[in-house]
């Protein structure tokens, strides 16, 4: 699964702006569509370093303490939204290489990869805040 952003013209997200991460059809080794509904938590999380842990990422959010940040329209067939607000990627540094997963923990404690790519930010062209 590689990274889709919704409403995006080119590759690179602003900091600053929103990171609105479009997953569809997500399966399971058997073909299957995921039923995210019977997930306990999903995580998006995003890092400078794969050997970081979780409380140094350089973003992440969840589906319980940040449940508006994630939309699960048509959960039972593999179909979820994740959004880091402009709040969540502002502090994020241009023309670094990020590594970022989408990651469900199941009720029985299984815990399933549903995407990871790597993405890189731009700064915004328009500067002005005032």
């Amino acid at each position: 699964m590689s990274l889709f952003i919704l409403d995006k013209e080119d590759s690179n997200p602003k900091l600053g702006d929103t990171l609105h991460i479009r997953l569809r059809q997500l399966k399971d080794a058997d073909g299957q569509p995921y039923n995210l509904l019977g997930a306990s938590k999903i995580y998006a999380t995003i890092k400078d370093s794969l050997s970081d842990p979780d409380v140094s990422a350089d973003a992440q959010i969840d589906s319980v303490t940040n449940p508006g940040q994630f939309v699960l329209t048509y959960a039972n067939s593999g179909d979820m939204d994740a959004i880091f607000s402009s709040t969540d990627t502002v502090s994020l540094v241009a023309g670094t290489l990020y590594y970022i997963d989408v990651r469900a923990i199941w009720n029985t404690g299984e815990v399933v990869s549903l995407m990871h790519d790597t993405i890189v930010f731009d700064k915004p062209v328009t500067l002005s805040t005032s």
